[in-house]
């Protein structure tokens, strides 16, 4: 289900929810969108944080504030599934920002890409959510 949604005054956008692989310039790659419910609360909590960081960065680069209404939130988890792709770039979060025709920016997407190491404190979560998502997708759970 696609839709918008105000989370801490910052609108998450929904494209869609539903797990997925798709193509991507490492081969295959497994996508969760961040607000998919399986999503852990902490990279979810993580993708509202850096929303709040870029907007205070954007208004002080670009010397006009800007408001949460001017912002739209999505992304989602990443997971490069080919063998030879190294542990240092096989697991991502994906932030996207999109900025919208308010009246004090220019409407403008930005990504921040954001590794994810086995060594981090929240990475069995991370695995955990790409492991049941997967099952999903191959009709072993719902």
């Amino acid at each position: 289900m696609a839709g918008r949604y105000c989370i801490d005054g910052i609108v998450k956008k929904q494209e869609h929810i539903d797990s997925e692989i798709v193509d991507s310039p490492y081969g295959h790659k497994m996508v969760v969108p961040i607000f998919n419910s399986a999503v852990p609360a902490y990279y979810q909590d993580f993708a509202l944080k850096a929303a709040g960081m870029f907007m205070a960065a954007y208004s002080a680069m670009c010397g006009r504030p800007v408001e949460a209404e001017d912002i739209y939130l999505d992304g989602h988890l990443g997971a490069y599934l080919d063998r030879k792709i190294p542990l240092d770039k096989k697991y991502r979060l994906f932030i996207t920002v999109i900025m919208g025709q308010g009246s004090n920016v220019e409407s403008e997407d930005y990504v921040m890409e954001i590794k994810v190491l086995p060594t981090d404190a929240h990475f069995g979560e991370f695995r955990q959510c790409l492991v049941e998502e997967l099952g999903k997708m191959l009709g072993g759970q719902r």
